[in-house]
């Protein structure tokens, strides 16, 4: 069999500390939504949470990842605890037919603040959220309150 490829810290259970969080960001090069997206770092963050995540903490999308200060780390540890608890308390996001083993499906779709709101108004600013394509995968993020 081959190998599975190293997955990182579990982001519910893994008590990941701002410092730790810094210290990840600052020993690569990329954007932050590709970082989060990478899963050997953190596991399990998808591409609506990813850009929640994003919104949350208050940063770009494509906001390098050496670039980000003790400060914003700290927001995005925070932001990545608040939006995936809040997630799973929501029984996940549901696009499509998927259901709980009760037959539930997941709430949190109508708690999204920038995900597939494409030209809407941001629940902050009022500024329009936009939508683009990173790494092939759609991200939608505030150009005003995301620096």
């Amino acid at each position: 069999y081959p190998e599975i490829p190293t997955l990182g810290t579990d982001p519910i259970t893994g008590r990941i500390t701002p410092a730790q969080l810094l210290s990840w960001l600052q020993r690569r090069k990329t954007t932050l939504k590709q970082f989060l997206m990478n899963q050997t770092p953190i596991a399990g963050i998808g591409n609506i949470y990813a850009s929640e995540i994003l919104f949350e903490s208050s940063l770009s999308p494509y906001r390098k990842t050496d670039e980000v200060t003790a400060a914003e780390a700290q927001r995005l540890q925070r932001a990545i605890g608040r939006i995936l608890n809040d997630a799973i308390e929501r029984f996940g996001t549901t696009y499509s037919a998927y259901r709980t083993v009760n037959g539930q499906s997941g709430e949190n779709q109508n708690f999204l603040k920038v995900y597939q709101r494409e030209g809407q108004p941001c629940v902050s600013c009022g500024e329009a959220i936009i939508k683009t394509v990173m790494g092939s995968r759609s991200t939608f993020y505030c150009p005003r309150c995301q620096k």
